[in-house]
Order: structure tokens, then C-alpha cells, then sequence
């Protein structure tokens, strides 16, 4: 039985796949609805992790030689979300940024991960 994945824009606008605590980069894409997404480790760690989907359903996954990291994918997710927001709304970012950011402060993220300060949102 396939999975869905979770899909969400990246802080430079591109979008990313998550999925089983992995996260991917579109790769190659074809007029079926078929994506082929492989591990944002790929370059980095030489992790040979690829997804492919169709209608952003699992059909088959290669295995990944780095390890799951979800805490840093929501990290990463909560920042492209302040970003995001910063542009959208008139809200202050301080104010966004605790927003976004006090849910992972509660978890315990930063202990985890490494959390970027509001010093990283100044525009």
C-alpha cells in the first residue's frame, strides 16, 4: 500500500518532499505525474536515497545510506513557514518568529538541532 509524502517549499522557493524522516529534492519528472526525487544528502554524504511517486503517491524508494533526521526537516520547515509569512503578513517577525518557532523550543528541538535565531530572519 503507498504512502503519501508531505511536500513543502524550501526558504529558496523550490519545493521538497518529505518522507519517513528523509527529505528530497525533485530530481526528473515526466507528463505521467511521475517524480523521481532523490536525498537532499545526495551531494553532500554521497546517500544514494531516491523516492519516486506518482500523484504524490510512494511507488518505490531506494534505500538511503545517511540517517532520518525529522527534527531538522521541521526546523527547516517551520523557517521556510517565517519567511513565507514575513512577505504575506504585517506582522512583526519577531512576532512570527515566536510563533512559528515556540512549538520546537517546547519540544526540546534546540537541543537536537541547531535553531537559527530571529537574527537570521532580519530583512
Amino acid at each position: 500500500m503507498s504512502k503519501s509524502i508531505e511536500i513543502f517549499e524550501t526558504t529558496k522557493n523550490k519545493p521538497s518532499a518529505t518522507y519517513n524522516g528523509y527529505q528530497y529534492r525533485k530530481f526528473h519528472s515526466n507528463l505521467g505525474n511521475k517524480i523521481a526525487c532523490c536525498c537532499i544528502n545526495e551531494r553532500s554524504k554521497k546517500c544514494k536515497g531516491i523516492l519516486k511517486t506518482k500523484d504524490n503517491l510512494v511507488v518505490s524508494e531506494m534505500p538511503h545510506s545517511c540517517k532520518p533526521n525529522e527534527v531538522k526537516i521541521d526546523v527547516k520547515k517551520q523557517v521556510a513557514n517565517i519567511r513565507r509569512r514575513v512577505c504575506e503578513t504585517d506582522l512583526s517577525i519577531s512576532k512570527i518568529y515566536q510563533e512559528e518557532m515556540s512549538p520546537l523550543f517546547q519540544r526540546g528541538y534546540e537541543i537536537l538541532t541547531e535553531i537559527p535565531t530571529i537574527f537570521n530572519f532580519a530583512t
